[in-house]
């Protein structure tokens, strides 16, 4: 596998119930118990979207996952022993997983929905907050530069950080983080959205596969 395997799937309205239970069964009881508690259907379909996407894209990788076999670390990074490494992210009606050739990788994304950049003040430093006010579309600017960071916060696996005003684009798009040199890649397939993939190595592109059909 020589490039960040990229899958997507949208979820305007809700599945037909007989075929969202067919999903459903296929995930490990402990999944399907908290499938069972979020209160809104967008957060179920979200969760149980997001492992089948997984699952598809670890098959597609030439493995044979076991989602029971999940771990976490001490800071919620999941991984499965033996298999690629992943990332999920979803946000308004996307999810979207990542399967990469790279031992860690973080994606996210954000729909862009109304901000109150006054909540956030802490979240960027003075350069970044003069771009954001000054650009054309500033909570398109607001949203790239949050995903960027995100990304890299899960693709490096410590959690969160006190001060996200540490984590700043550089001139080649990267960011450091623990003395590692992150590339931050824009996704920008999703209109109304703001992706970013983050990985160590900048020897791989990546590919987009709407998956929801086949799931």
């Amino acid at each position: 596998m020589k490039e960040h395997h990229i899958y997507f799937a949208w979820y305007t309205t809700p599945l037909p119930p007989d075929r969202y239970q067919a999903l459903l069964r296929v995930l490990p009881a402990v999944m399907q118990e908290k499938a069972g508690r979020y209160m809104r259907w967008q957060d179920a379909h979200a969760y149980v979207l997001g492992r089948h996407l997984l699952l598809y894209g670890l098959r597609q990788a030439g493995a044979s996952p076991d989602l029971s076999y999940i771990r976490y670390s001490d800071n919620g990074r999941p991984s499965l022993p033996g298999m690629p490494a992943f990332n999920i992210s979803h946000s308004g009606n996307l999810v979207l997983c990542v399967i990469s050739p790279e031992p860690e990788v973080g994606i996210d994304i954000e729909l862009h929905a109304d901000i109150n950049f006054a909540d956030f003040d802490r979240c960027f430093g003075p350069a970044e907050w003069g771009r954001i006010h000054t650009a054309a579309m500033p909570g398109s600017l607001f949203y790239d530069y949050w995903t960027a960071k995100e990304a890299v916060l899960k693709a490096d696996g410590c959690g969160l950080i006190e001060d996200l005003q540490l984590l700043a684009l550089d001139e080649e798009n990267r960011m450091l983080l623990n003395g590692r040199s992150w590339l931050l890649r824009s996704i920008p397939a999703f209109e109304g959205y703001s992706c970013h993939l983050a990985t160590l190595d900048n020897s791989y592109g990546y590919t987009l596969t709407d998956a929801g059909a086949l799931l």
